[in-house]
């Protein structure tokens, strides 16, 4: 019986010196990888969120039978459409609206309610929900398909915008796009030809998403992109 106790061994220094570094160096891996991932998990979950309240606009205007009313706080005061808005100027989150035709309201555009007086989700105002991206996530570019539409320089070179509201109206999923500059609003056609792409990067990353290289975008690995086609598709490239 004492030679079967005098027989057990243990591990030897050296063997714990060997297994303490490898686990020393795989926690600093981790380690220094972590904000990395942690970022690429926000950007991620930043698009979809973006990705799924376009789709949730599509399925609210489809799904609407009442008819639109024009005077604020009426009965039954159902809206025809719904849509995103996502603006440069308040870059941490977009707005979920729909387009009432009240007195003083640009058709096809998201008009902003009163700070202090009105608040997002009431039946008076165009606001329906606010969302917020996580960890300083924001909207970096909002980038048009062609260089036919308004504002172009003749060389098709400015394809930036400053916002987009993107609206659904039934009875298709088709979509109207449209922009605000200088206080009058415009709607955008594409020229028919490509989607609209809204990129979003870390607040950190100072660049702009996209650039041209002479035949397509080059988007920096950081962005990610949610494209929006005027016949109804979105796709999110996180």
């Amino acid at each position: 019986m004492s030679q079967l106790f005098n027989d057990k061994k243990g591990f030897t220094i050296a063997e714990l010196l060997v297994t303490m570094s490898v686990i020393a160096f795989m926690s600093t891996l981790i380690l220094v990888n972590f904000p990395q991932f942690n970022r690429s998990l926000a950007m991620g979950r930043s698009a979809r969120s973006l990705g799924l309240a376009l789709r949730d606009a599509e399925n609210r205007s489809v799904a609407i039978s009442q008819a639109a009313c024009t005077t604020p706080g009426a009965p039954d005061c159902f809206p025809l459409n719904f849509g995103i808005n996502v603006d440069l100027t308040t870059p941490g989150g977009f707005i979920m609206f729909t387009d009432r035709d009240f007195a003083g309201n640009d058709p096809g555009v998201y008009d902003p309610y009163t700070v202090g007086t009105e608040e997002c989700g009431l039946d008076t105002v165009e606001c329906v929900t606010e969302y917020q991206f996580t960890q300083d996530i924001r909207v970096n570019q909002i980038l048009r398909p062609c260089g036919a539409c308004p504002f172009d320089d003749g060389t098709g070179g400015d394809r930036n915008e400053d916002n987009l509201h993107v609206l659904f109206s039934r009875p298709d999923p088709a979509i109207d796009i449209y922009t605000r500059k200088d206080g009058t609003y415009f709607q955008l056609d594409g020229g028919g030809i490509g989607p609209y792409k809204i990129f979003l990067a870390p607040a950190s990353f100072t660049g702009q998403c996209a650039t041209w290289n002479g035949i397509s975008d080059v988007v920096d690995p950081v962005c990610s992109t949610v494209t929006v086609w005027l016949t109804g598709q979105i796709a999110v490239e996180a």
